[in-house]
């Protein structure tokens, strides 16, 4: 399998709705996953309307994108209701167990010495 990840960061850019109205020019044409990380720029009165509009965009790419969502507390509910209403597959990374875990240290643990309880501990709900 060949992997090509790009990278489409636009600084200070929400997600709607510049790129959610633009999705294909800006992101191409053959693309198999898009990622919501907008957490910082979408914040505010009109996140649940940017996040709603970039994922109804989303799911109409050609390609039908997966979708993943990180951190994207303020958009899961919007998620959830674009997978009720028979959107592609949205896959949610919740870190917070994870940046709980690397703590001060900013040292990531090794996983293979770590028990089973503590392992999925890291796992998110």
């Amino acid at each position: 399998i060949k992997f090509v990840g790009k990278n489409y960061a636009m600084s200070g850019m929400t997600s709607a709705p510049q790129l959610a109205l633009c999705m294909e020019q800006v992101y191409g044409s053959d693309v198999d996953v898009l990622s919501w990380e907008f957490g910082l720029t979408d914040a505010g009165a009109m996140s649940a309307f940017r996040a709603y509009q970039w994922f109804s965009r989303a799911q109409l790419h050609p390609t039908k994108p997966l979708l993943a969502v990180l951190d994207g507390e303020n958009c899961w509910e919007q998620s959830d209701v674009m997978e009720q209403k028979g959107g592609g597959g949205i896959v949610r990374f919740d870190t917070t167990k994870f940046r709980k875990t690397i703590g001060k240290s900013g040292i990531i643990p090794d996983s293979s010495l770590l028990d089973e309880n503590d392992l999925k501990e890291l796992l998110p709900d």
